[in-house]
């Protein structure tokens, strides 16, 4: 799509932003549908938007990766980087790092190794690092990995074996951990106003790379506490990660969650900005 196509259309856009979908394609596309039918009755143009953890332990995370990849290319979706997706590159990239040899994207630099965080927290003085690569191998596979990897046919528990396609692993190596909207921020988890700050002045320039803006951008993927987390600029932020019953509001502190654990049985839920309206499906079954 042109810029000047791009920009008319999302002129008569509303976003529709998406909790966790973690592989469950099915709910995902039923959940779609009842946005596109609200987007058309209003006349408008639907643009849709995930907070991450498209992958793992649902059935079908291949396909919701390529969904979003599509998407991408036509204009019509986006996604930030959620926990999951930042497991499976630093698990790849300490267990099978000839996965990465001749993509067109690097591991990001903003994006912690698994090496980085054993040495930042010291836990050399309480483990070896062979001791802590045997905790990790199976980290992302038992949360989820295990579900993603048969999704692409790869069903071995030897990470050597553990082979993702070219252009999915260059989609994912280009999620951002936040996202910026007219009258919303979209990050993953609940980072502290300081840490978003940290990370909004940060990416996009040229500025150095800290360990201090690293741990920043972890936040975005981990944090659930709510202290010290609210909007920033005016804008309400909007994320997942943490499991609802159904969309939490904190309306002091402008924030908004809306993970509805689909992936345990519960529900997918996207919330629409502009018209400050929840849609939601129920999940076909119990995945993980």
């Amino acid at each position: 799509m042109a810029n000047v196509e791009r920009r008319k259309a999302l002129r008569n856009s509303w976003h529709y932003i998406v909790g966790d979908i973690h592989g469950c394609y099915e709910e995902l596309l039923k959940l779609e549908k009842k946005i596109y039918d609200h987007a058309k009755k209003n006349k408008k143009r639907p643009f849709i938007i995930s907070v991450g953890d498209i992958i793992d332990r649902g059935p079908k995370s291949k396909d919701v990766v390529e969904h979003f990849m599509e998407g991408r290319k036509r204009g019509t979706h986006d996604i930030v980087m959620g926990n999951h997706e930042a497991m499976m590159l630093a698990s790849l990239q300490v267990f099978n790092p000839k996965i990465f040899k001749d993509l067109k994207r690097r591991y990001p630099s903003w994006l912690y190794t698994y090496k980085e965080r054993f040495l930042e927290r010291s836990l050399e003085k309480k483990m070896t690092w062979g001791d802590y690569l045997e905790t990790l191998e199976t980290l992302w596979f038992g949360q989820g990995g295990k579900e993603t990897l048969e999704s692409y046919g790869v069903f071995s528990k030897d990470p050597k074996d553990w082979v993702l396609p070219k252009s999915h692993l260059n989609f994912i190596l280009s999620l951002k951990p936040v996202l910026t909207l007219k009258k919303t921020l979209v990050t993953h988890a609940l980072p502290k106003l300081e840490y978003i700050q940290k990370v909004l002045n940060v990416l996009g320039t040229r500025k150095r790379v800290t360990t201090e803006l690293k741990a920043a951008v972890y936040s975005l993927f981990w944090n659930r506490s709510m202290i010290g987390v609210e909007g920033i600029n005016g804008k309400t932020l909007v994320s997942g990660h943490t499991p609802m019953p159904s969309i939490k509001r904190h309306k002091g502190q402008k924030v908004i969650q809306i993970d509805t654990a689909c992936y345990s049985g519960e529900r997918l839920t996207a919330w629409c900005p502009e018209k400050d309206k929840v849609f939601f499906v129920r999940a076909q079954k119990r995945y993980f």
